[in-house]
């Protein structure tokens, strides 16, 4: 009788101690986590697509991973706002506020703009036809606007600012940066002290631009929320930029005129 009740204790142990790593580990499984205020709540979930090589990514000031390869990057997190950062060697920081909702996916694409770009010289026809995009290069207006994020959104200058712009179409979802409780409205994105010269689509992205004042270059994402990611492309003398029909960008900095490959 005595064995019979002791074998019976054992494994009433065993047996609670099973329920209780159950009772964690199914929740865990199926994406639920603690979050702030210590309730429950499932997780959210924010990738981070095709980073190159020795990307590192901090995630509310704490180091996330480090990417060894090009590769696409997934993270668990509870729902609301956080810090991140995307770093790589001979790039300047990325940084971004951005918002993990529960249960829901979110991608994020760092723009990654390196310190020193490649610059290429431009001869003979390639010479040519980058004078004609400089000289055709005008800066974009409420009637003739930047078209941007796949067509939902209109960039354009007015009073030395760069405005953005919801477009209302079917189908169209505009950046949340221009929409709130359903309503949206124009918003300033970057407003420089100095004469605006220009103002062009980053290439091959739909949520960041180019433009120049003074003599230098910059990138800027259009996203204004803080931190808005701002960074110096070239220094010139008086350079002129223009865009080839590729999207490549074209410069011309006294008598030399080259591509920035960005």
């Amino acid at each position: 009788m005595n064995d019979v009740k002791r074998y019976s204790r054992k494994y009433f142990v065993l047996l609670v101690f099973v329920i209780i790593v159950l009772l964690f580990a199914i929740p865990y499984m199926l994406g639920f986590r603690l979050g702030p205020g210590l309730h429950i709540e499932r997780v959210g979930t924010l990738t981070f697509s095709t980073l190159p090589a020795n990307t590192s990514i901090y995630i509310d000031s704490t180091l996330y991973k480090t990417v060894t390869s090009t590769s696409t990057v997934s993270a668990e997190l509870v729902g609301g706002s956080h810090s991140i950062i995307v770093s790589v060697p001979g790039d300047y920081p990325w940084a971004s506020l951005t918002l993990v909702t529960s249960g829901k996916s979110t991608t994020v694409s760092p723009l990654l703009v390196h310190m020193r770009p490649d610059v290429t010289p431009l001869t003979g026809t390639a010479q040519s036809e980058a004078l004609t995009a400089l000289a055709s290069s005008t800066l974009p207006t409420e009637a003739k606007p930047m078209v941007m994020a796949n067509g939902c959104e209109d960039v354009y200058v007015a009073n030395n600012q760069i405005i953005a712009s919801a477009v209302q179409a079917p189908g169209c979802t505009p950046p949340p940066y221009l929409c709130e409780d359903a309503t949206c409205s124009p918003t300033i994105v970057y407003a420089p002290l100095a004469p605006l010269k220009a103002v062009l689509p980053y290439p091959h992205r739909q949520d960041a631009v180019v433009l120049q004042f003074g003599s230098t270059l910059f990138a800027l994402s259009l996203d204004p929320r803080s931190p808005q990611f701002f960074a110096p492309l070239l220094i010139g003398s008086n350079p002129r930029i223009g865009e080839l029909s590729d999207g490549t960008i074209v410069v011309q900095n006294g008598t030399p005129v080259f591509s920035l490959k960005l």
